[in-house]
């Protein structure tokens, strides 16, 4: 998955601006583009957010696009995630290009992680916003 000037990746999680110290992994690598949202539910896995396919059309996940420029940005993204070729099967993770619907009101294709795990506890995020979602926990005090 790459455009003219890199690779794009949608990052809905520990990864976006505000999330907390992850972010800056990112930006090593990349290049902010875009506020997005793609078809999905977010749930809360407790240290972090796992993105499952929608039940509805109603069901958006929203997040950022970034522009990848490092060759080996997947690759270390993919440890990040847990989900490389050293990582212990099965993975928790999957990386797949989705079609990011930009807030400029473009598209584009990106690459995102989706989750693979188990979604009979965690709590659904019904806003589909990780910072939100944070913010209103913090406020709470939990």
């Amino acid at each position: 998955m790459n455009t003219e000037n890199g690779t794009l990746i949608f990052v809905y999680g520990t990864l976006r601006q505000g999330a907390g110290p992850a972010h800056v992994h990112l930006l090593q690598y990349a290049e902010y583009i875009a506020h997005g949202f793609v078809p999905g539910r977010l749930y809360d896995l407790g240290d972090y957010p796992g993105l499952v396919p929608p039940d509805c059309n109603y069901d958006i996940v929203r997040g950022e696009v970034y522009q990848l420029f490092w060759p080996e940005a997947l690759r270390a993204l993919d440890c990040y995630e847990g989900c490389s070729e050293s990582d212990p099967i099965p993975h928790e993770y999957r990386r797949e290009v989705v079609q990011v619907h930009l807030e400029t009101g473009d598209r584009c294709r990106a690459w995102a992680y989706w989750y693979q795990g188990p979604i009979d506890q965690p709590t659904r995020i019904d806003s589909g916003d990780y910072i939100r979602f944070l913010r209103l926990r913090h406020r709470l005090g939990h």
